[in-house]
């Protein structure tokens, strides 16, 4: 369990974000990896190395953690599509590619505080976006604007 006690997850669309942000925002970043542990799962740095390969390159030359989803966190994951599925929340195609993400910051979750955050680009009201997942499952989400 490498991932326990990671204070925030980046997904995406927070990835994506910082490949357009200026130097500063990147910079900072890559300091505040120093201090807190940041990490992003493997599956989502294959696709941020599709999109942007000199920013893949800059993640793995920093204390960015790339964590592999392991066994605990598919589990974890199927457990909250129970979720989803006895709330009545259908996921969509788009949602469902979300959950293992989201599994990792619940499985992060070790009694330490602060809890790990879960930090997305992708803050629209929508039943799919991560704002609405991460609210349905009480999964502490961060706008990446405000990280």
């Amino acid at each position: 369990m490498a991932y326990s006690g990671i204070n925030f997850v980046l997904d995406l669309e927070a990835c994506l974000y910082f490949s357009e942000a200026g130097g500063n925002l990147k910079a900072a970043l890559f300091q505040r990896a120093k201090v807190e542990r940041i990490a992003v799962p493997k599956e989502v740095f294959d696709q941020v190395r599709i999109f942007d390969k000199s920013l893949a390159d800059e993640i793995s030359e920093s204390d960015i953690e790339i964590v592999e989803l392991d066994s605990d966190v598919y589990v974890a994951a199927c457990a909250l599509n129970e979720i989803f599925m006895t709330s009545g929340h259908r996921l969509n195609a788009a949602a469902n590619e979300k959950v293992p993400v989201i599994a990792l910051v619940h499985c992060a979750q070790n009694g330490a505080k602060p809890p790990c955050h879960l930090v997305s680009g992708d803050n629209g009201l929508h039943s799919s976006s991560m704002r609405s997942l991460c609210a349905a499952l009480k999964v502490p989400f961060t706008e990446v604007t405000s990280f």
